[in-house]
């Protein structure tokens, strides 16, 4: 019963970094199967210092660019996860792209 549940919950995993990244294969489902859906123009955007990103960002947007290389990816330097001291610098890349 333990394996079951814990292969419900592996296979939840939108964004499996750490299974492409060291490749391990845990989940049963494609990997970035909702990100690579997306049929609209996206930008993509990393604060350098994203404290959620769980693995180097760098390493996380070259991976999703290697699944939709169509997409356009900013990393903001310095920044974390809710891009504090950084907005004007967000919002410029935002405006900039739309």
């Amino acid at each position: 019963m333990e394996t079951t549940y814990l292969k419900k919950f592996i296979d939840y995993n939108t964004f499996p970094y750490h299974e492409v990244l060291n490749k391990v294969r845990l989940s049963t489902k494609e990997y970035f199967r909702h990100f690579k859906s997306i049929k609209k123009p996206t930008l993509v955007v990393y604060g350098e210092v994203d404290e959620f990103s769980g693995v180097d960002v760098k390493k996380s947007v070259d991976t999703l660019k290697s699944y939709k290389p169509d997409f356009n990816y900013e990393i903001v330097k310095g920044a974390d996860h809710s891009f504090r001291k950084h907005e004007a610098k967000m919002a410029k890349i935002v405006a900039d792209w739309l």
